[in-house]
């Protein structure tokens, strides 16, 4: 019997320590939340200005593709008309601008010899 008492002598002091130890977590509770919703808070405006960053980030990529784009366009067109060009400076014909079509140089009865032959040579065979 005196074991059986000794027993519940100490089951019933351990029961006494966990519940001041509940008590005392249990005060610590409404600090702990309060401390979880201002990081919460934070996080939330960490997200924020990152989605900002983000948005910001895509449209200077797309400004970017757009002038790469543009500048592409750029060269290819130069790089058309430097083709019509050295096509001009290889045949008897030349492209003009104004009238966005191509003339036959050396043209006039006038010419020096060397055009009557280039002439001669250019009306045997294939123009574009």
């Amino acid at each position: 019997m005196q074991h059986i008492l000794w027993r519940l002598y100490h089951i019933e002091e351990e029961l006494e320590q966990n519940s001041t130890q509940i008590d005392d977590e249990s005060a610590k509770l409404p600090a702990m939340r309060k401390q979880v919703r201002d990081d919460e808070k934070g996080v939330e405006t960490a997200r924020k200005e990152r989605d900002a960053a983000e948005k910001d980030i895509a449209k200077q990529d797309k400004a970017v593709r757009r002038r790469e784009k543009d500048l592409e366009n750029q060269v290819s067109a130069s790089r058309g008309s430097n083709a019509r060009m050295a096509d001009a400076r290889s045949s008897n014909r030349a492209w003009t601008p104004s009238t966005r079509r191509w003339r036959t140089r050396c043209a006039s009865a006038s010419a020096p010899r060397s055009c009557a032959r280039r002439r001669s040579a250019t009306s045997t065979s294939t123009a574009p």
